[in-house]
């Protein structure tokens, strides 16, 4: 209730959440924030689908929707109030059960009763609940109602989808060859790691709502305290709490569900990224060994190659060699080939260690620059004159 002026009360609520739907394409929000993006987001959730079947272009697909319900009570008293509510539909297309214009076509059906819009069609509104508290209650136990059939829906999808790489993964990679371990192992890696990222927002959305009901409960529980129980459709005080109260329960199992899958990729990722660690130390090794193996033929081939090279000049026919081919003449060009082989390989030698030198002077002041260019940064953000510009979320 505000301080000053007339004196109003204002009960509201809101539940975010993800909904499933199966579609061939995702369905976009019309409404766009002020950058030109959807206001919620949706995708599919092929991503979810290591080896997806070949005809998944022409089937219908997991397609996941960021939707919220939201509702406020608001009024001067008991006898004076009105009740608002606010319910994202744009993912269940012109049919919807939640428009304004299914309502609308109802009321004027002399067939049916017309239901009440804010508690989703659960009561009769020629029945009405007078008191705005009660109301208010009753809309929150079947909204949230609502809410914990739609996270069911996907906590059941996501481990529907998910547990076969955590509990088969190593029956999996038994079934492969050794050269197609590492591919798959990569494959599962990049897949671990996008799953575990939409798990934390299932958890975190998922969490807003449990934590909402726990301050709820904690704090703002006592304005009700005083509701009579009564009888007929709408229920009592208590029998609402208690039924809301097993909602929340249910949504707490679904988080925790959520949250042992979490680990469970977390662990997977952690074991491949052993094997692929494992893998590469194999690789690491060979090459040094192809390494010391290509080091041993250089110096042999260096050895050698003066030797050849002498043999094969003195074994050409004919007196084309300014010298005569004697057993000392061998010796003595063969000792020159030598010298000069010597006096190149210590050359490129000298020449690679300097390009190495130089390439570690080079990181290292690079290195040097990066951190100053840090410590700068920390104190420019920490000056009381600067202000952030205002963000949205993409």
């Amino acid at each position: 209730m505000p301080s000053v002026g007339f004196p109003t009360f204002a009960l509201e609520f809101h539940l975010p959440f993800y909904a499933l739907r199966k579609c061939r394409h995702p369905v976009q929000d019309w409404r766009r924030r002020r950058n030109g993006k959807p206001l919620r987001r949706s995708r599919a959730l092929n991503f979810l689908v290591l080896d997806p079947p070949d005809n998944e272009v022409h089937s219908p697909t997991d397609c996941i929707y960021e939707a919220q319900l939201s509702c406020i009570v608001t009024g001067f008293d008991e006898r004076s109030w009105v009740g608002l509510a606010l319910v994202d539909t744009y993912y269940k297309g012109q049919d919807s059960r939640e428009s304004v214009e299914y309502y609308a076509d109802q009321g004027m059906s002399d067939e049916s009763n017309f239901m009440d819009p804010l508690t989703g069609g659960k009561i009769d509104a020629d029945i009405p609940i007078w008191k705005p508290r009660q109301y208010f209650l009753r809309v929150l136990e079947s909204r949230i109602d609502q809410v914990r059939q739609e996270w069911h829906n996907v906590v059941c999808r996501l481990l529907q989808l998910t547990e076969p790489y955590t509990h088969d993964y190593l029956l999996q990679t038994d079934d492969l060859l050794p050269d197609h371990t590492e591919t798959y192992n990569k494959r599962v890696q990049r897949f671990s790691n996008r799953t575990i990222r939409f798990l934390q927002q299932v958890i975190t959305l998922l969490s807003k709502t449990i934590e909402a009901w726990d301050a709820f409960s904690k704090g703002d529980m006592g304005y009700f305290s005083d509701l009579e129980p009564s009888s007929g459709r709408s229920g009592s005080f208590f029998r609402l709490l208690l039924t809301i109260d097993k909602h929340v329960l249910e949504l707490r199992d679904l988080r925790q569900e959520v949250e042992n899958q979490k680990r469970l990729l977390e662990n997977l990722e952690r074991e491949i990224t052993q094997h692929l660690q494992q893998d590469n130390n194999k690789i690491a090794v060979l090459q040094q060994q192809n390494s010391e193996h290509t080091k041993l033929l250089t110096i042999i081939a260096l050895v050698f190659l003066p030797i050849t090279t002498s043999l094969a000049m003195f074994g050409i026919d004919g007196e084309t060699l300014p010298f005569r081919k004697t057993f000392v003449n061998y010796v003595v060009t063969t000792a020159c080939f030598g010298i000069i082989m010597l006096g190149i390989s210590t050359a490129v030698l000298k020449w690679s260690w300097h390009r190495n030198l130089a390439g570690q002077l080079s990181r290292a002041a690079i290195a040097g620059g990066r951190s100053r260019l840090l410590v700068n940064g920390s104190r420019f953000i920490g000056d009381p004159h600067f202000q952030d510009d205002e963000l949205e979320m993409s």
